[in-house]
């Protein structure tokens, strides 16, 4: 069995988080062949801190699970209350394995399993399951896809005469076994989707149960009903001498990196592999099913269009290359801005800057990742969704949180149109995204090749406070859906906003107004309120570290801002923490607001959504939100 090399990252990133911000005392497992081949199906590490039950679990039976859990909760059983939280992070020890163990109702078991053992109600939000795959990498494997015929195919080739390098690409057309093409995602995991846009999109139109049915009730159409899958390689990687398979050698590089990649058909390999690999009903559904499962196994063929492109190419060209590719493809499909901008300059030179190592005059902790779409958001991993990302990047770097409601994504996102050849960019340009206010222009993929220093320098000034502004979004993101759903039920007395307002409310006739202008602010107006706070405490911190008069060093920030010296601490952030400390914080800016917008705090238009969409007033509301909180000291933050 392979390891995934993202995701034996993104596990030691949570590991090195849980271990700095805990201070657990264990040795990082994952990615260690030996502690990994010798140590499935045992707790990797737990702690209970901070009312907070954080358990990691190597798991190769997935029956083993409450058996694990069960032992452990015990041995905590006597800290454990209704308040704790529980995180639980389940590494499997394969595709199969994590396939059927999310297909079954494992959370809702180990739920009620904790709730038994301890004695508690467990509530909304409180019990956190993540399940990632380990593999560990077989560098000498060579995947075999059985075809019809090597001989009779659809062959294609371009000379690169425009790159002016004695090479060439080529593409062939084959009909292949499906179930082979989902063993190769058995042995290379996910990252065999890696230059691939639209992996784990969620199936919105169906497709999914569609790929199902048809393997559930005619494989052999299956050729006939399936767009088909494309898979990019280099020429090296790939031998034809057999006349009924094609062999795939050298597929891993030096540094185990994956160097073939599935760029479109993704979603079929995944719906595919979740009906055949699901053996967890076996024993339970009839042998008229298991015959189904093994007849599509065996008689469900697919179209496989072969990519090659030379090796000589240079690095860069071959990356250019592919991402075009894979956007060309995944435009005949549903596919938004966000897809796109995965293959931009900027997000690409991220990702490479997060994956890399040694770099002086960075702080490693304030490097982040950006995902596709479906894939896990997740803070501790410093692993962010870009929807996400460029809202807050908007609100802060942007000085513009109107935008955010005001603005689709797609908008934000838009990049730098290049038409030579009909699509958005040429193979040898890099995408550029437009919205120079939060995507800086020297942040860029050429730049981080050729010019790290001053990469990393802009990169210090522009992007080193995300990572604790995303921390800071997302409870007050955790907090607005909790108010949200009380509000929804329409709940009066028994809910958060009921038991706040009761504590500190002294005339029964404002209960109501006071419900809905906190509930306003809490889903329409909280990168408003995130902005301005952030910007009042980097005033806060300039004023304390400037030698200088604070009014030039404010405006010079205002107008260049250079973040690199602004860290968000402890006390900061703990009054997120808490969501009765968080309404104060809220109904503290509500008077900014009312103040700001020359009103009464009764007025029903000042809490209206479309109110939160004047980006003319952002950064004069910035402006003086910094005054008002720093000279009357209302606002709750100390």
């Amino acid at each position: 069995m392979v390891i995934n090399i993202e995701q034996a990252k993104i596990i030691r990133n949570r590991i090195d988080n849980f271990k700095e911000k805990y201070n657990i005392d264990f040795e990082k497992s994952i990615g260690n062949r030996e502690i990994i081949n010798n140590g499935w199906d045992k707790i990797l590490f737990s702690e209970f801190k901070e009312n907070q039950l954080i358990i990691g679990m190597l798991l190769n039976t997935r029956y083993k699970i409450n058996d694990l859990l069960s032992e452990i909760i015990l041995s905590y059983n006597e800290d454990i209350d209704e308040s704790t939280e529980f995180y639980l992070l389940i590494i499997t020890k394969s595709v199969k394995e994590k396939i059927i163990l999310l297909k079954s109702e494992f959370d809702k078991n180990l739920k009620k399993l904790i709730m038994e053992r301890c004695s508690i109600n467990i509530k909304y939000g409180r019990l956190i399951i993540e399940v990632a795959t380990a593999f560990i990498p077989e560098i000498d494997c060579k995947p075999a896809i059985g075809i019809t015929d090597r001989i009779r195919v659809a062959n294609y080739s371009k000379d690169n005469s425009d790159i002016k390098i004695e090479s060439s690409r080529e593409g062939a057309v084959y009909t292949a076994n499906l179930i082979d093409l989902i063993k190769l995602y058995e042995q290379t995991g996910e990252d065999i989707f890696k230059a691939n846009l639209r992996i784990g999109i969620d199936d919105v139109l169906g497709v999914n149960s569609e790929i199902q049915n048809t393997l559930r009730n005619n494989p052999e159409d299956f050729w006939f009903l399936n767009n088909g899958i494309t898979l990019i390689l280099p020429k090296s990687s790939i031998n034809k001498s057999k006349y009924n398979k094609l062999i795939l050698e050298n597929i891993y590089s030096k540094e185990k990196e994956l160097k073939i990649s599935i760029i479109n058909g993704a979603q079929t390999i995944t719906a595919a592999s979740s009906f055949l690999l699901d053996e967890n009903s076996y024993g339970k559904e009839s042998e008229d099913t298991r015959e189904l499962k093994d007849k599509a196994k065996s008689s469900a063929k697919v179209i496989l269009k072969i990519i090659t492109y030379d090796d000589k190419l240079n690095e860069s060209e071959n990356r250019k290359f592919i991402n075009k590719v894979s956007v060309a493809l995944n435009r005949q499909k549903p596919i938004k801005g966000q897809d796109i901008a995965l293959v931009s300059s900027f997000v690409l030179s991220i990702n490479e800057f997060y994956q890399s190592q040694n770099n002086k005059g960075i702080n490693e902790l304030d490097k982040f990742f950006i995902i596709r779409r479906g894939e896990i958001h997740s803070i501790p991993d410093r692993h962010y969704d870009l929807s996400k990302l460029v809202k807050v990047l908007k609100a802060i770097l942007g000085k513009n949180p109107s935008a955010i409601r005001n603005i689709k994504l797609d908008n934000l996102l838009a990049e730098t149109k290049n038409n030579n050849d009909g699509l958005d960019f040429d193979v040898n340009e890099e995408i550029i995204l437009k919205d120079k206010t939060i995507f800086k222009p020297k942040i860029l993929l050429s730049t981080y090749t050729n010019q790290r220093e001053v990469y990393i320098k802009q990169f210090n000034e522009n992007y080193s406070f995300v990572n604790d502004i995303m921390e800071i979004e997302s409870l007050m993101e955790e907090h607005s859906n909790a108010i949200f759903k009380t509000e929804r039920k329409k709940l009066k007395v028994e809910d958060l906003l009921g038991e706040y307002i009761l504590e500190n409310q002294s005339d029964d006739n404002e209960v109501e107004k006071r419900r809905q202008r906190i509930y306003a602010m809490a889903t329409s107006g909280r990168y408003h309120l995130l902005s301005c706070i952030f910007y009042s405490e980097c005033y806060k911190q300039l004023e304390r570290n400037s030698n200088t008069n604070i009014e030039s060093v404010w405006e010079e920030f205002l107008n260049n801002g250079d973040f690199t010296e602004i860290k968000l601490n402890a006390e900061f952030k703990e009054h997120f923490m808490d969501i009765k400390k968080y309404l104060k914080l809220i109904e503290g800016f509500i008077e900014f607001w009312v103040k700001f917008k020359r009103s009464e705090i009764n007025n029903p238009s000042l809490y209206y959504a479309n109110e939160f969409k004047v980006s003319k007033d952002d950064y004069e509301m910035l402006r003086e939100y910094v005054k008002y909180a720093n000279n009357i000291d209302k606002v709750g933050i100390k």
